[in-house]
């Protein structure tokens, strides 16, 4: 131009979509998808998707904002047909896999260990010794332990999506060698089913540490918070973050809690107290064990 400025004009924008999963998975392998539009009006776009294939404009289309899958990937590709956005790249929204696994009391003391990978795996493996499980005893069908506890590491891949999860294999408890596992004892929670810890008043954690390291494996193993209070201070100075009778996603405390800390020094001391919906009895065993939990006789089934 005359005036010696160089005048851009601003990117067109394009439709896009914004994808996010509902819950948790499903036992059967199925998690619902919410799929919001963005730079573009609902009532004049489309979305195509495609279940572990590329899309285009021929895929099938979304009937609403939901989509249930147990695809391993899906593509999604937004079509504005007002004219007034561009058609944008599609957007590729990749699955998580999910690790199950049942403990079952047989003979003489021994357990029979059953796996499953979520929604799929082309390679399951596992270790009883904690070696690395990528390169474990390749799962085929249960195979059975004795009374003594374990670590029982496993490694599930399916198409480029990997996962590694580990679960604490309790010793077996009775007389005479007839045992049964402890998991089946009042005082231990069921493994395989969902838990609310503590069922009386909230747990505490008290290290700084500790509490950042809580909410990291609260966010791996989708535990949320039905209780929470967030607190830290410094002499007469103090923040705080709480809920309560609502589920909150340890995301959201994390948010809260980088807020907070804004405003302190770095060395000071942060306080969680909580009440905590496990998916798992084996979530809070290993939750329990990592931060000096006090968990018998203190759970309930859900």
């Amino acid at each position: 131009m005359g005036n010696g400025y160089v005048s851009k004009k601003p990117k067109p924008k394009q439709a896009g979509v914004q994808v996010n999963p509902i819950g948790q998975m499903q036992d059967d392998g199925s998690t619902v998808l919410q799929i919001g539009i963005i730079n573009a009006s609902p009532d004049t776009t489309s979305v195509h998707y495609a279940e572990d294939a590329e899309v285009s404009e021929v895929s099938p289309k979304l009937n609403d904002d939901k989509l249930t899958t147990k695809a391993l990937r899906v593509a999604f590709l937004a079509i504005d047909h007002s004219g007034r956005t561009q058609k944008g790249p599609p957007y590729v929204w990749s699955n998580k896999l999910m690790v199950q696994w049942e403990i079952v009391s047989s003979s003489q003391g021994k357990r029979i260990i059953t796996l499953k990978a979520l929604p799929r795996a082309d390679v399951l493996r596992y270790t009883l010794n904690a070696a690395e499980p990528r390169n474990g005893i390749d799962y085929s069908a249960p195979f059975t332990v004795g009374p003594e506890a374990a670590m029982l590491l496993v490694f599930a891949e399916a198409n480029g999506i990997e996962t590694k999860q580990e679960f604490r294999i309790p010793q077996a408890i009775g007389n005479n060698g007839n045992t049964e596992s402890s998991c089946s004892s009042e005082s231990e929670p069921p493994l395989n089913k969902a838990v609310l810890f503590p069922s009386q008043r909230n747990a505490q954690i008290t290290s700084r540490d500790k509490v950042f390291a809580a909410l990291v494996k609260a966010v791996e193993r989708n535990i949320e918070f039905t209780d929470v209070i967030l607190r830290i201070q410094d002499g007469a100075s103090f923040g705080q973050f709480g809920l309560q009778g609502r589920a909150t996603k340890p995301e959201r405390v994390q948010q809260a809690i980088s807020i907070l800390a804004e405003s302190f020094s770095p060395s000071t001391p942060i306080t969680l107290q909580f009440q905590a919906l496990f998916p798992t009895g084996q979530d809070l065993l290993d939750f329990a064990e990592a931060f000096e939990l006090t968990y018998a006789n203190d759970w309930k089934e859900v």
